[in-house]
């Protein structure tokens, strides 16, 4: 695989309640970045998300290997994206993690 980019997975531990009964936010864990392939999505690539239709932005291609140990890519709902000089693409949504057993890679779609 040509690796064109790099990826992170943000991954959330729920917040919940302290001793005093005080709401407290989620933390995020945000994992080294790894190579992967990243391509634009240019076709019309339109997701149902909370009843309305988004268009994808791209789609990952990424060896199964490279996942950072500890991570579990079905909890993994945001990551962010550098292109291969490493300018920062932002942080997206990871819509969907489709294992492609036969060539050992998971694609992912962002929105």
């Amino acid at each position: 695989m040509i690796n064109t980019a790099l990826i992170a997975f943000i991954t959330q531990q729920d917040g919940g309640y302290d001793p005093e009964g005080n709401p407290v936010a989620p933390t995020e864990t945000v994992s080294d970045y790894v190579a992967c392939n990243l391509m634009q999505v240019i076709r019309e690539y339109r997701v149902e998300r909370d009843g309305e239709y988004t268009q994808a932005k791209y789609s990952v291609h990424l060896e199964n290997d490279r996942v950072p140990d500890g991570i579990d890519l079905t909890n993994v709902d945001f990551i962010r994206l550098q292109d291969k000089n490493g300018v920062d693409l932002g942080r997206f949504l990871a819509h969907s993690k489709e294992p492609l057993a036969f060539f050992n890679t998971t694609k992912i779609i962002v929105l």
